[in-house]
């Protein structure tokens, strides 16, 4: 069965995170697209020894554990649950700015868009 190449969710809070599981099953690459009010945030939780009045741009990549990080953010808490689904499904994760997540499966590097 072939995977469809991108899935977009818009951030709906716990019912994004509980779509997600299924749908590591049938995507290559699921994209979070988060409200711009959590780039800040996101941000510090990802590179807390910054310094302030740097530029915030938080590409990130690795595994799941950046889920940890991410879930360290008020009101993304629930990220913490897609840690075991992500693993099991031996994806990856990227953060980038404007605060978008993707989860995507090894091999597949298939973001819309071009800053990397």
């Amino acid at each position: 069965m072939d995977k469809t190449p991108l899935i977009t969710l818009p951030w709906r809070g716990q019912e994004t995170i509980q779509a997600i599981p299924q749908l590591l099953d049938h995507a290559q690459q699921i994209e979070i697209v988060l409200p711009d009010s959590y780039n800040h945030a996101l941000f510090t939780a990802l590179h807390p020894d910054v310094p302030p009045g740097q530029l915030e741009d938080m590409n990130s990549s690795g595994g799941p554990e950046l889920l940890v990080a991410i879930a360290g953010v008020e009101g993304l808490e629930g990220f913490q649950q897609l840690v075991g689904a992500v693993a099991t499904a031996n994806a990856t994760v990227e953060v980038s700015t404007p605060a978008t997540i993707f989860i995507r499966h090894n091999g597949g590097n298939l973001r819309s868009t071009p800053n990397q």
